[in-house]
């Protein structure tokens, strides 16, 4: 039976590391250096993305006199 698992614990397990984690400060801490991971590659693709975009446009106006669209 999957409970008796030594490699998956049981909830009771599971729920008991959580709420030691979260009573000494350690999870929430985790949990902020995550938050901040997550903002600041959501912040480097936002700014690579965008000077993507702005290049690409930027060809397709040099671009469009010789191309024929002016879309």
């Amino acid at each position: 039976m999957i409970l008796d698992d030594p490699l998956i614990p049981g909830p009771n397990v599971v729920l008991l590391a959580l709420w030691e984690h979260a009573t000494d400060g350690e999870l929430f801490y985790h949990l902020g250096v995550t938050l901040l991971r997550v903002a600041a590659a959501f912040t480097v693709a936002m700014v690579v993305g965008t000077a993507i975009g702005v290049i690409m446009d930027a060809i397709h106006s040099w671009t469009r006199p010789w191309t024929g669209y002016w879309c």
